[in-house]
């Protein structure tokens, strides 16, 4: 087991659920990411996805939860404690799981991933009728 800070983007894709335990709040949400290089004819590859658990405190969680239900997947920027834990499962197979204590987490503008426009035309912003759209020629 070890423990760094780190600083992570990636997509929330799946509204996690809020819990309380002790007089505080928390969620857990899955976070995937990766890294895209540019190949030897100048194009972007994506690399491999990297699954991680965050784990949320406090009006942060409150906050995510309601933004990941109400909008849907969300491509986010988290900084915490990256904590990672290897076993051997029942299969004999070696396993990892990364879980990151979130001290930070919030929308990242950096990706052109998110649009939401008013779904009604003419009438004012905020009137709580939104669409959520995806563009899936963006790269993330």
């Amino acid at each position: 087991m070890s423990r760094v800070h780190i600083t992570v983007s990636g997509i929330i894709a799946k509204a996690p659920q809020l819990h309380t335990a002790d007089a505080t709040t928390y969620t857990y949400a899955h976070l995937s990411a990766r890294d895209s290089t540019r190949d030897e004819q100048g194009n972007w590859v994506n690399g491999p996805t990297t699954y991680y658990s965050i784990k949320v405190r406090g009006k942060a969680a409150a906050n995510l939860v309601d933004t990941v239900t109400a909008c849907g997947p969300i491509p986010v920027i988290v900084a915490g404690t990256l904590k990672t834990r290897q076993w051997v499962d029942e299969d004999g197979n070696k396993r990892i799981s990364r879980t990151i204590y979130a001290d930070h987490i919030g929308a990242s503008f950096n990706v052109p991933l998110t649009v939401f426009a008013p779904a009604k035309t003419g009438e004012p912003p905020f009137d709580g009728d939104y669409e959520f759209t995806v563009d899936d020629d963006d790269e993330f």
